[in-house]
């Protein structure tokens, strides 16, 4: 085990033999899992992994709402299509 401040690194062996000892680890640090010396896997808490989601699913909004802004700007009406039109090609389809 090789400890950082914020987190722990642990071969898989020593992870199936101090489960319970890594898994409190979680509580304080992320702990990176390696095979033969590199590494495989990522464990944190998992409020920290829900932390980290929300903000990557909050910057590709940002990134979207971006590019759809810049979309419009360079756009004209004919190149959209009505939800009628949209309808029509969808059900055509099938």
């Amino acid at each position: 085990m090789l400890s950082t401040n914020d987190s722990l690194i642990v071969g898989s062996a020593e992870l199936r033999a101090n489960s319970a000892e890594i898994l409190d680890t979680l509580k304080h640090k992320k702990v990176i899992v390696t095979q033969r010396g590199k590494p495989v896997g990522v464990m944190l808490d998992f409020a920290e992994y829900e932390k980290n989601e929300k903000y990557i699913e909050m910057v590709e909004d940002i990134v979207l709402t971006h590019i759809a802004n810049e979309r419009s700007k360079n756009s004209k009406p004919s190149d959209y299509l009505t939800a009628e039109q949209m309808q029509k090609l969808i059900f055509s389809q099938k």
